[in-house]
C-alpha cells in the first residue's frame, strides 16, 4: 500500500458548509491505487467527493509518542 496526501477536498454536501459537518479538506490515505482514494474517503465519511488533489506522501505517516 502507498500513502497519499489528499488536499483541496470538495465534498458534495447539498449546500451545507463542509466545515460545519466536520468534513476534512485535507487527509492522508493508505491505498493500493490512487483511483481508490475518493471511494475510500466517501465510504468512511458518508459523503461523495466532487473534487480533490492527490500526491504520494514522502514517507510513512508517523505520530509522535
Amino acid at each position: 500500500m502507498k500513502l497519499y496526501h489528499v488536499t483541496s477536498i470538495l465534498w458534495d454536501t447539498d449546500g451545507e458548509l463542509q466545515e460545519g459537518l466536520g468534513l476534512p479538506s485535507n487527509a492522508y490515505v493508505y491505498a493500493e491505487e490512487e483511483d481508490e482514494i475518493a471511494g475510500a474517503l466517501s465510504d468512511e465519511l458518508g459523503y461523495c467527493i466532487l473534487s480533490l488533489n492527490v500526491s504520494e506522501a514522502d514517507g510513512p505517516l508517523v505520530f509522535p509518542a
